[in-house]
């Protein structure tokens, strides 16, 4: 298969440590080695193609944007069978600079495109898609200008403070497992921040990671339909709270960071290498085992079950999670399915902003 290269990144390390220069049918805008990044959206990003490389303009501060930095690294083949415990094989990644935003991430052949400032990942990520970028296309942002949450809620972040990163994911998974993608999202983000941090967070559904009761990541998966209607492209954006020392009053008692929780800001590049490698793992049980040790692992780290939870006009205590991922509530006359909605707590103080 031929490796991926974006317009004006260079070389690609391929498998065998050599360089080469292919010509894909599919080429991201225009990028350099530099990190400083572009806001982009749809239209911008359709624009800077009719513009023969120019860099493409953004609604930044600045009113300019600059090139995307992208890397995309191969890992060395091993063996595709299963570990006994049932995880994926192992892939390793290449070293990393001890710098922080320096290097590339590798946890598979896809991409990683990183950006100073996009208006928003989720938005990004799409455009991609629309033009060809592969499966698990990583886009990677110091700063959101119009960052989203569910429901239309505003994602908001400090330039430098959290990691924010969406997952291009062309699923292969039954139309009624999709929305597990997000359980399954936030089960890895729990794994890599215990691996990465220490912290053994627990999980409020249906996709916000805590600290001690307190919100430390949050999870948005998107979906769009093509043409054949079964050609999902899904998009999974998360983002995690590294660096804020303290948030406004009224978020101060239900978020938290990784420094307010472990004393310090754990380096951007390496938790970003942890998920991904979590995630590819998640997935890859997901797709070829189905939800069930997803919803074990869910299950173990919950802090929904068995508490009581108001879900939009229905009230009751959460039992369980039932086999696609919706939350299963009795009310008191019997057990609902819940399959959207915000769980509203007196016990979980972590709303979704």
């Amino acid at each position: 298969m031929t490796p991926w290269r974006a317009r004006g990144s260079g070389s690609i390390r391929t498998r065998a440590g050599r360089r080469t220069r292919p010509s894909p049918s599919w080429r991201a805008r225009r990028s350099t080695s530099r990190w400083p990044g572009s806001s982009t959206s749809p239209r911008s990003a359709r624009g800077s193609r009719r513009r023969s490389g120019e860099s493409p303009r953004a609604s930044s501060s600045s009113g300019r944007s600059s090139p995307a930095r992208i890397s995309s690294t191969a890992p060395r083949p091993r063996s595709s069978r299963a570990s006994a415990n049932g995880s994926p094989p192992r892939r390793r990644a290449a070293r990393s600079s001890p710098r922080a935003w320096t290097g590339s991430v590798t946890v598979s052949r896809a991409p990683i495109v990183r950006f100073s400032v996009v208006e928003s990942t989720q938005t990004t990520a799409f455009a991609l898609a629309a033009e060809g970028a592969p499966d698990r296309t990583v886009v990677v942002a110091d700063h959101q200008s119009s960052g989203r949450g569910r429901r239309g809620r505003t994602w908001t972040d400090a330039p430098g403070m959290s990691l924010l990163a969406s997952i291009l994911i062309r699923p292969r998974v039954a139309p009624t497992l999709l929305a597990t993608f997000s359980i399954a999202t936030a089960v890895a983000v729990a794994e890599a921040l215990r691996r990465a941090t220490g912290i053994e967070a627990g999980l409020k559904w249906p996709n916000d990671v805590l600290a001690h009761g307190r919100k430390i990541a949050g999870i948005l998966v998107e979906s769009r339909i093509g043409t054949p209607p079964t050609a999902v492209t899904m998009v999974t954006g998360v983002g995690v709270n590294l660096a804020q020392r303290a948030f406004p009053a009224e978020l101060a008692d239900r978020a938290t960071s990784v420094a307010i929780e472990t004393g310090r800001a754990p380096d951007r590049d390496a938790l970003l290498e942890t998920l991904l490698e979590e995630f590819d793992a998640w997935r890859w049980r997901l797709e070829s085992h189905g939800f069930g040790e997803v919803r074990k692992r869910w299950l173990a780290r919950s802090e929904t079950i068995g508490r009581p939870v108001r879900v939009d006009a229905l009230s009751g205590v959460a039992v369980g999670l039932d086999v696609d991922g919706a939350l299963l509530v009795h009310d008191g006359r019997g057990v609902q399915r819940v399959v959207a909605g915000e769980i509203a707590s007196e016990v979980i103080h972590a709303a979704r902003r």
